[in-house]
């Protein structure tokens, strides 16, 4: 006997079958548990289901208060009389991280960009290495 005569003969043919579904079996299954994992483990540290809501907060300051839109971004006046109470707390120079930092603090909307149109408007001039200053004479009302 050789060949296929030999794999009829021992039942080869249901062997194969029996292993292909076995695997196919296990793989499914393992495929269900992975999908369900986050269930599982939510069990077993009891977690409550209901979400914290903490950073919604600072949002709904920041949208009922007065401040610069995007639309007045254009207007440097407003803008740079927002900052020029924060510059004036720094030492001259000073970095942008320092004003930025201000910035969020005093929850002044868009620093980057006001930041930005402050520097585009030589309002912000730069000095040595990675520092500012105060340019007051571009503002008449400051």
């Amino acid at each position: 006997m050789s060949g296929f005569e030999y794999i009829n003969h021992h039942n080869g043919w249901a062997m194969a079958i029996a292993g292909a579904l076995i695997v196919f079996t296990g793989l499914s299954v393992l495929s269900f548990i992975i999908s369900q994992l986050h269930k599982i483990v939510r069990f077993f540290e009891k977690k409550s289901e209901t979400p914290t809501v903490t950073v919604t907060e600072p949002c709904v300051e920041a949208s009922t208060s007065d401040a610069l839109t995007l639309d007045d971004l254009s207007d440097l006046d407003q803008i740079a009389q927002l900052y020029k109470p924060l510059v004036d707390q720094l030492e001259q120079p000073f970095a942008l991280s320092a004003l930025y930092q201000l910035a969020n603090a005093e929850n002044i909307p868009h620093p980057h960009l006001t930041i930005k149109y402050l520097r585009e408007s030589n309002i912000l001039v730069a000095q040595e290495a990675d520092l500012f200053i105060w340019d007051q004479p571009k503002l008449a009302g400051t």
